[in-house]
């Protein structure tokens, strides 16, 4: 369990998502505020958990942080659950040829 209730009495209970979003996230989305690109002051827009999480870990994998990073970060207990971010990766083979070009014994290609 993640999140539970707090109400006196009834503490330490599963907080069911739909609870959760109607009692704890949605006020506190509510009362949020950031500045826009014109510096006022705008309301944070409603966007679901799931989809913050999703976009959280695609923009992870884009600034080149590892798969195996983002899959521990998200508690992903399936590689397999990670890898539907492999795509994002920028110039991953980039980074494998530059580590072979590194090495003592030069890389081959065999054609």
């Amino acid at each position: 369990m993640v999140f539970t209730t707090i109400t006196k009495g009834r503490s330490g209970r599963l907080l069911a998502d739909s609870n959760w979003r109607r009692q704890t996230c949605w006020p506190a989305v509510e009362a949020a505020y950031h500045f826009g690109d014109d510096g006022e002051l705008q309301l944070v827009p409603h966007y679901p958990p799931h989809s913050m999480r999703h976009t959280c870990a695609s923009w992870l994998v884009q600034k080149g942080v590892s798969l195996y990073e983002v899959q521990h970060l998200l508690g992903h207990e399936s590689f397999q659950t990670t890898q539907r971010y492999a795509h994002l990766q920028p110039d991953a083979h980039k980074a494998v040829l530059g580590a072979w070009e590194r090495m003592e014994t030069p890389l081959t290609i065999v054609a």
